[in-house]
């Protein structure tokens, strides 16, 4: 078994944002690469990754600003099993 982003969400994704990094500042798209609520197992993280260079080569190709890594959260949170989730 795979944990991944399923391939229709992903190109939908990657369409998503390279539209954003034609008409965003690289800040802007890296807030907006944060907030994506994907737990970044191995997998996750390689999908998300591909993402981000792929805005990358766009943005470098129109001579902006590239989009730093440091948007992308690529450590999982470590939750104890077995306890209640805050609200």
């Amino acid at each position: 078994m795979h944990v991944r982003i399923e391939r229709e969400e992903l190109a939908r994704l990657t369409a998503h944002f390279l539209e954003l990094a034609k008409h965003r500042r690289a800040d802007t798209v890296a807030a907006e690469l944060s907030r994506l609520r994907f737990e970044p197992y191995a997998p996750v993280r390689r999908q998300l990754l591909q993402v981000l260079r792929a805005v990358n080569r766009g943005r470098r190709a129109m001579g902006y600003e590239l989009v730093s890594l440091e948007g992308l959260r690529l450590r999982r949170r470590i939750v104890p099993p077995f306890v209640e989730a805050a609200e």
